[in-house]
């Protein structure tokens, strides 16, 4: 917040004017790139959300000034759909990631359970590169809104097929490695460890996702998967319970008090 606070100019309005930049390393030419607006609208809330008593006053007004001067996410708007895009101004492309996709995950401004959800899910729709394996992050963001067949397709081919990359297809786990959930190589060489990273994450966000206080449990679960779960949740919760042919049954939110605040998947009886 410092960094970016002191770095870059205001504009006329006020707001911070984040030039020169780029989005990710897909654009190299930006201005107000997605993924910083949407970060820096994430952090602030979140260190204006802190209890009082770990904060002061300076800071808070600090933080609420700052979040102030911090644009609006860039939307783009046409026939009634709008969508995200990857910043304000973009040009000169060299690569392959979707800044855009960074206000699902990782800063959670779209997804289940939040406003203007149909963003989001346009500008799933819209991303250049639909694929997986590796770093890819699009079965992540397909649970964080809910999308259960997308997610479901992406995990299954994480755990168990071949990984694409250019003209040359590689096994998704390296068979020389010493250890089983070493893969690659797909893009950053060997060995690839995003490829499990992304795959924890998704089945993580298949079957819990929280909102502040709410408990999205199953929200991007597929009805024929059996599961058995103890998940870990914000303020001190855990989560346990099982899925037996699409039906939520032995649920157990500890402390009780918080069962009040969990949200059951349109998928699960």
């Amino acid at each position: 917040v410092t960094f970016y606070e002191r770095h870059y100019k205001r504009d006329k309005d006020g707001k911070l004017h984040i030039s020169p930049s780029q989005a990710l390393e897909t654009w190299h030419t930006a201005e107000d790139p997605a993924p910083v607006i949407a970060g820096l609208r994430v952090v602030l809330a979140g260190l204006l959300a802190l209890p009082e008593s770990l904060t002061t006053s300076e800071q808070r007004e600090r933080w609420k000034r700052v979040l102030g001067e911090v644009k609006e996410i860039p939307i783009a708007e046409q026939s009634g759909k709008r969508w995200v895009k990857p910043a304000h101004t973009f040009s000169d492309k060299k690569n392959s990631e979707h800044p855009e996709m960074y206000a699902i995950f990782p800063y959670r401004i779209y997804g289940v359970g939040k406003p203007d959800l149909e963003i989001g899910l346009e500008t799933f729709a819209r991303r250049e590169n639909k694929r997986t394996g590796g770093w890819q992050q699009d079965a992540i963001q397909a649970a964080l809104l809910g999308l259960t067949d997308q997610a479901k397709g992406y995990l299954l081919e994480n755990v168990t097929t071949e990984n694409l990359m250019g003209s040359a297809i590689e096994k998704a786990k390296r068979p020389d490695s010493r250890f089983p959930a070493f893969w690659g190589p797909n893009f950053d060489w060997i060995p690839d460890q995003c490829n499990g990273s992304v795959i924890l994450a998704t089945l993580q966000s298949m079957l819990i996702q929280t909102d502040g206080r709410k408990i999205h449990l199953l929200p991007a679960w597929p009805r024929h998967w059996n599961a058995n779960f103890k998940l870990h949740a914000p303020y001190n919760t855990t989560v346990e319970g099982r899925v037996v042919n699409g039906a939520l049954v032995d649920l157990k939110v500890t402390p009780e008090s918080r069962a009040k605040d969990v949200v059951k998947g349109n998928s699960i009886n």
